[in-house]
């Protein structure tokens, strides 16, 4: 699940990271990418159009309701429906590589952070 605002700085300085996330993650069967967002769905849809995610779900709500109250937030959750890891704020580089590694390695990893 990814929580944005197509207004935060940090979410449009974590672009490339979103868009090369969707689409590792749409190439893949088992793995979807929930985008969670307050705004109004239209610009929200146009924002992550023009910077090329694909294969989202959007769900407009308040970020809190899930127990967190900053974007961009990246949770991952597990086959079970468990959260292995609450990613909170812009990432580092080495951060996105290590999300990245995990979609493309079936086998468990330790936590990013």
């Amino acid at each position: 699940m990814l929580a944005v605002s197509a207004t935060c700085e940090y979410c449009r300085k974590s672009a490339p990271f979103y868009r090369q996330l969707s689409e590792r993650i749409s190439s893949s069967a088992d793995v979807r990418l929930l985008v969670v967002s307050p705004e109004p769905e239209a610009a929200v849809e146009n924002w992550l159009s023009s910077i090329g995610v694909v294969g989202y779900r959007l769900v407009r709500e308040r970020v809190g309701r899930y127990g967190f109250r900053v974007t961009p937030t990246l949770v991952i959750v597990d086959q079970h429906g468990r959260i292995t890891d609450l990613l909170i704020g812009q990432l580092s580089r080495e951060e996105e590589e290590a999300v990245l590694s995990r979609l493309d390695d079936s086998s468990p990893t330790p936590d990013i952070r």
